[in-house]
């Protein structure tokens, strides 16, 4: 006769259980299905040992419609380990099992929720990649720089990306940054048109440096890091600059209200990060 395993093992007469062919019946074993303890429903792949003591012995898994069977070592007092992702891991009473006794269970298992490990997402537009690849193909005046030119340059500096680049000059000399320390600071001019240039990152304009300095410690450029810049546009002259962004060429110093003085009108640098591309 079955025996009776009390609170996580339920009696099952074993004709109710379906017929397990194809496994070998040793001595002594136990066999049976794991079913969710709140929707009844048959449990698969979950893990099944026999624990002697507190150690864990063989284990073996359910099949589709929650059965196992376990030959067990000899006849003594055995508990049932059963785990499985999204369940609790839970153990039975102790049982005994008699010489050549097979014991028929029903073990419920209840659901547990886990927690993973957050995932962040990030989402680019390539609202950048767009623009830049828009202005090249469509307008195609100016110099542009592509991630892969970029990669090749190894810059040190936002401003080494204007090296070598054909009516542009790039000179260095030392100044206070931004932090209040003394070093090396960039000057860029164009050779075309009125020399002058402004700026934006990732299509947002920068506030110029002084009309009479051409460094960039006091504004937005100075916190630009080389490993940030995926793309450059470079319109060395208001002629080359697209007509979307001939706007921006102009700086200007303000007056009373709604008298602006035109300066002079200047070629442009887009700078694209990583985050908009």
């Amino acid at each position: 006769m079955p025996r009776t395993l009390t609170r996580c093992i339920v009696v099952v007469a074993l004709a109710v259980l379906p017929s397990l062919k194809g496994l070998s019946v040793s001595a002594q074993a136990v066999q049976g299905v794991v079913v969710d303890d709140q929707s009844l429903s048959h449990v698969s792949t979950a893990t099944v040992r026999v624990v002697q003591g507190d150690k864990a012995g063989r284990g073996t898994e359910t099949d589709a419609r929650g059965r196992f069977f376990l030959p067990l070592p000899g006849n003594g007092r055995y508990r049932l380990e059963v785990s499985r992702i999204g369940y609790r891991t839970s153990r039975s009473q102790p049982f005994t099992v008699a010489n050549n006794d097979t014991v028929s269970v029903e073990f419920r298992v209840s659901p547990d929720a886990i927690l993973l490990d957050p995932i962040t997402v990030t989402a680019h537009s390539r609202r950048g990649r767009n623009l830049f690849e828009e202005h090249m193909r469509d307008w195609g005046k100016g110099i542009f720089v592509t991630p892969q030119e970029i990669d090749s340059m190894n810059l040190r500096a936002p401003a080494d990306v204007f090296r070598k680049m054909p009516d542009v000059k790039l000179t260095w000399g030392f100044g206070m940054g931004p932090d209040g320390v003394r070093e090396p600071i960039p000057s860029v001019s164009s050779e075309l048109g009125n020399g002058c240039l402004l700026y934006m990152v990732n299509n947002v304009m920068v506030r110029p440096p002084p009309w009479a300095s051409g460094d960039w410690t006091t504004w937005q450029l100075g916190d630009l890091l080389p490993q940030d810049i995926a793309g450059v546009e470079v319109y060395r002259s208001v002629s080359e600059v697209p007509p979307k962004l001939r706007r921006y060429t102009h700086q200007i110093r303000n007056g009373k209200r709604g008298n602006f003085r035109v300066l002079a009108n200047c070629g442009l640098v887009v700078f694209w990060t990583k985050s908009a591309w």
